[in-house]
């Protein structure tokens, strides 16, 4: 895959806009198909530089690794959060509620980016994610 660092292949009529990985994760693929092979995934919170859209996908390079590849929008939002904690679990859920019997709203990956907006007991509420439990974020 290119690198879209290299100004030759970024034309200055074709900037880059910032977006944010707000599933669980999502597929960075090699065509923009929803079958089409895997690259790498992104995790949630990770910052993504769109550089063109086709049939719900957007061509990108992750901030955080640099690969480049085709992402489904559905998963990316406009809206760019600062985190303030990773996930330090293999996977950890994010629930409705700061209650292990709520309904988990996000599946959550180690090393995905959230921001804490609020507490309760050992539950952290994380932005456009659901409540954490503490023991799963630093």
């Amino acid at each position: 895959m290119p690198d879209y660092n290299d100004t030759r292949l970024t034309p200055p009529d074709r900037p880059s806009r910032p977006v944010q990985v707000r599933a669980g994760s999502v597929a960075v693929r090699e065509t923009p198909l929803p079958d089409a092979r895997l690259s790498t995934e992104a995790l949630f919170g990770e910052i993504l530089d769109v550089f063109e859209e086709q049939h719900g996908f957007a061509l990108v390079q992750c901030q955080r690794d640099r690969y480049v590849g085709w992402v489904a929008l559905a998963g990316l939002a406009e809206r760019l959060l600062a985190p303030t904690h990773r996930i330090t679990r293999p996977h950890t859920h994010a629930y409705a509620a700061p209650d292990l019997k709520s309904p988990p709203q996000l599946t959550l990956s180690l090393g995905g980016r959230v921001s804490v907006i609020a507490e309760e007991g050992d539950w952290r509420q994380c932005q456009d994610a659901g409540w954490g439990h503490q023991r799963h974020l630093a």
